[in-house]
């Protein structure tokens, strides 16, 4: 029997969040197993290895872009928001996390999104003397 169009579309829609989290996944382990270390020059070398240009957001984006009121769609920004922060593009990640919530409003995620917004956003200053002070000098802070 044929499946209607919405279960199809959830169906692709699930597919591109699986194929993303494998990427992740794959990446992680390979990027482990590539480096190399490399007598000559003294360094740890990057060894090329199969589909090690290939990225999990790609998928993720296209869920979203194509399937933006499909059931994964809101988790999918977040994994996408998470990706950025993990990158350390925060400004990325701020508006991945915004746009959860406007695209999302009611949806269960849009709590973790405020949350997010509100860690990347809140004003901190913080100190550091880098290691412990000598007696008698003047300390040193970063």
């Amino acid at each position: 029997p044929r499946l209607d169009n919405s279960k199809d579309k959830h169906d692709s829609a699930l597919s591109l969040l699986a194929k993303g989290l494998f990427l992740r996944s794959y990446k992680q382990r390979l990027d482990q197993w590539a480096n190399k270390w490399d007598e000559e020059k003294k360094q740890y070398i990057k060894r090329p290895y199969p589909f090690d240009s290939a990225e999990p957001m790609s998928s993720w984006q296209q869920l979203v872009r194509e399937f933006p009121r499909d059931a994964v769609a809101a988790q999918t920004q977040i994994l996408i928001a998470q990706t950025w922060m993990q990158r350390g593009e925060n400004g990325k990640a701020l508006a991945a996390y915004r746009q959860v919530l406007e695209s999302f409003p009611k949806s269960k995620w849009a709590s973790d999104a405020r949350a997010q917004i509100q860690q990347i956003t809140r004003r901190e200053i913080s100190l550091d003397t880098l290691a412990p002070q000598p007696p008698g000098k003047n300390a040193q802070i970063n």
